[in-house]
């Protein structure tokens, strides 16, 4: 999933919101693993997105699987067929 947020201005009040959701995520995640403890919970971030995951560490969350995706100009990839 990609996301793109466009914030104008310091005062916009969007790093609070950031960290009143983290606030109410972390008491979820928490409740969630303590009433249901047979529960698996995702999340999937970008590996080089290295404050997202010391959060998810944080909380509990620990790698199970990655992948890696790529992408490829359809420019280049028709002149590389095309050349084979």
């Amino acid at each position: 999933m990609d996301q793109t947020i466009l914030v104008t201005g310091s005062s916009s009040g969007f790093g609070r919101l950031i960290v009143e959701t983290l606030a109410r995520r972390c008491v979820m995640v928490v409740h969630v693993r303590e009433r249901f403890p047979e529960v698996v919970m995702r999340t999937e971030n970008a590996g080089a997105n290295a404050p997202m995951l010391a959060i998810n560490h944080e909380m509990g969350y620990r790698e199970y699987r990655s992948k890696a995706e790529y992408q490829l100009d359809v420019d280049h990839a028709l002149r590389w067929s095309v050349a084979t």
